[in-house]
């Protein structure tokens, strides 16, 4: 499952047995609450199949309860706090029938491509080839990628790729490699541009982050590149 355009106020519903991943911007919290299936109301399980849908609540008396828990940790009576979180989510459902998400085709498209490229960013990655192939022009796909994600193809997808960069400087020991080698291992050729726009994102310079003592896990899979293109 894929969810974008997350709004305040959105109570969406996923079935979290399954990989999912979304995307908001930095002025919102987002919330994730587990819920069994036997816990919610059968009629509505019945009547919707609201997984990937949303519901709106305009009175924050959903938001209010989980801001209530936040502030007062450790929690108590774990069973008082789940049957209001059950209660505030049926009141919502009897008011508001689930809304199911709607994107343009265009923010459609934008979505494939990100989920086409998210684990194979090796190769060239153009906008003027994407646009050939999937027969639009070139200015839907910036305007789609804005819409969807709040960024242009380039600086999303150049996101994606300082994340892996993240990733293999926290699964790499610096007596092994350099910040160099996997800048160039991700196509970044810079890397005066590359440690600014890294330290705008993670707050730290790359070579910190190779520094630091984090759990190795040599189980993780590693992607099967062994050199990217930047982007263009």
């Amino acid at each position: 499952m894929s969810w974008s355009k997350l709004k305040k106020g959105y109570i969406v519903f996923f079935d979290d047995s399954e990989i999912f991943n979304f995307i908001s911007n930095d002025f919102i919290k987002v919330t994730i609450v587990s819920i069994k299936k036997d816990k919610i109301i059968k009629d509505f399980l019945d009547m919707y199949n609201f997984f990937e849908h949303y519901i709106i609540d305009k009175n924050n008396s959903f938001s209010n309860i989980l801001q209530s828990v936040i502030e007062n940790r450790p929690i108590k009576n774990i069973k008082l706090i789940e049957d209001k979180i059950n209660k505030s989510i049926a009141d919502i459902l009897l008011k508001n029938k689930p809304i199911k998400q709607k994107l343009t085709n265009g923010e459609e498209i934008a979505l494939d491509i990100r989920n086409k490229v998210y684990n194979h960013m090796d190769g060239d990655i153009r906008i003027d080839k994407l646009a050939r192939e999937y027969k639009v022009c070139e200015q839907t796909i910036q305007n789609s990628f804005k819409s969807l994600y709040g960024f242009t193809p380039k600086k999303f997808l150049n996101i994606l790729k300082l994340n892996l960069v993240h990733r293999d400087l926290k699964e790499s020991y610096s007596s092994n490699t350099t910040v160099s080698n996997i800048a160039y291992k991700w196509g970044f050729m810079h890397l005066g541009r590359l440690s600014q726009n890294y330290k705008e994102l993670f707050n730290e310079n790359p070579s910190d982050t190779l520094k630091k003592e984090y759990i190795k896990d040599d189980r993780i899979t590693k992607l099967c590149v062994s050199r990217q293109e930047e982007l263009i």
